[in-house]
């Protein structure tokens, strides 16, 4: 993880923290970081997130889904080499990768021909 990642959720875990001190609670180290409780002792409900970022996106004027972020991070995995059974990991697909494969690298070829039909971005001498 890099180290502006590593500090926005070490300033998150200091308001859970607070939070929780706040809330008349033991804040647990070992429980959910996103929760809707103080004691971080149950997760959000995934539909509770999806809504909330949708609502984000439609007041920023941007048309996107938080769908859209995994198929990102899946295709900048696999288009920079990663190994596909570990994206497959982190993604949660069984069959060794070929899920992966078969959605993703679809993706993938998709951006490269793009690519291939635009001109470059730097002037030509």
């Amino acid at each position: 993880m890099d180290a502006e990642s590593d500090a926005v959720l070490d300033a998150h875990e200091r308001r859970c923290r607070q939070r929780a001190a706040d809330g008349g609670v033991a804040f647990d180290p070992n429980g959910y970081m996103f929760s809707p409780v103080p004691d971080g002792s149950v997760p959000h409900h995934p539909d509770t997130i999806t809504k909330r970022y949708a609502r984000l996106a439609t007041s920023l004027g941007i048309d996107t889904t938080l769908k859209n972020h995994r198929h990102y991070n899946a295709t900048e995995l696999i288009t920079v080499g990663y190994n596909v059974r570990a994206a497959a990991g982190r993604l949660r697909h069984s069959g060794g990768g070929t899920t992966t494969l078969r959605v993703y690298t679809a993706w993938c070829s998709e951006a490269d021909q793009r690519a291939a039909g635009s001109p470059p971005a730097w002037p030509r001498r």
